[in-house]
């Protein structure tokens, strides 16, 4: 069965990744963002820095540094 042209741009942006790697490479980012740079209501921090792991709030610059450097070495 053939997508009718009218609902090909749906499929396209249906909200989830047609490959596994396209996924994987985007909930890394969001995971790295939701525990380092967003704060939690209930604790007034990041996860990451109620769990020790950092004594600072990251921002978007800190993650995309950090994935540059990894691409760097690859």
């Amino acid at each position: 069965m053939t997508t009718s042209p009218k609902y090909r741009a749906d499929d396209l942006t249906a909200g989830h990744s047609k490959k596994i790697d396209n996924h994987v490479h985007m909930v890394a980012p969001y995971t790295c963002w939701y525990n380092f740079a967003r704060i939690n209501s209930s604790v007034r921090m990041s996860p990451a820095m109620a769990a020790r792991v950092t004594d600072r709030l990251w921002d978007i610059g800190d993650i995309v540094k950090l994935i540059e450097d990894w691409e760097a070495q690859a």
